[in-house]
């Protein structure tokens, strides 16, 4: 678990929000700020003019009083950016299992995983399992897209804590927040 202050940054198709959080027995939010976005920066959810993006971000940055230097971002990606695929598979101890997700993740995302940022977890109990068999999340998004958005990040003096995707972060405040 992450327990130091982060700077949470959502890129919407219309508005640019940010927030920052303190750290302590409880998180809280310490500062929020949103700004509108010109049409031309996102177009159909994919953000065209990373350089604008940059600017007015570090704007509402400076309009929020959120001090960046040294801090680490929350990002996330959505809809078209995120590729989500649960798949069986047989299982194997050692490497051989790896090499299984591997080929799997190629098959289902239809790219060369060199061209992704890709991670996946092993669903432990999940209940239609067949036997002999483990489900696994895969989970990839293009190095384009992630790249874009980590030198927004970068540009501002961050670095990312955290790159997720927007279902999840849904899912883990709901699971934080009613345990």
């Amino acid at each position: 678990m992450i327990s130091f202050p982060l700077i949470a940054v959502d890129i919407g198709t219309s508005s640019l929000k940010v927030l920052e959080t303190s750290n302590g027995k409880q998180t809280k939010i310490k500062k929020i700020g949103i700004e509108v976005l010109p049409d031309s920066i996102v177009v159909e959810g994919r953000v065209e003019n990373y350089g604008a993006l940059a600017d007015i971000l570090d704007k509402l940055l400076k309009k929020a009083k959120i001090k960046t230097f040294g801090k680490r971002a929350v990002i996330s990606v959505s809809g078209d950016e995120v590729l989500i695929k649960k798949v069986a598979i047989p299982f194997v101890d050692g490497a051989d299992f790896f090499e299984a997700i591997e080929i799997e993740a190629e098959q289902s995302f239809h790219a060369d995983l060199a061209e992704l940022h890709w991670e996946y977890r092993i669903l432990e109990g999940y209940p239609m399992c067949p036997d002999g068999h483990k489900v696994v999340l895969l989970v990839a998004a293009s190095r384009d897209v992630i790249d874009q958005k980590l030198e927004v990040i970068h540009h501002l003096n961050m670095k990312a804590a955290v790159i997720d995707c927007d279902i999840f972060s849904i899912l883990n405040v709901f699971e934080k927040s009613h345990g």
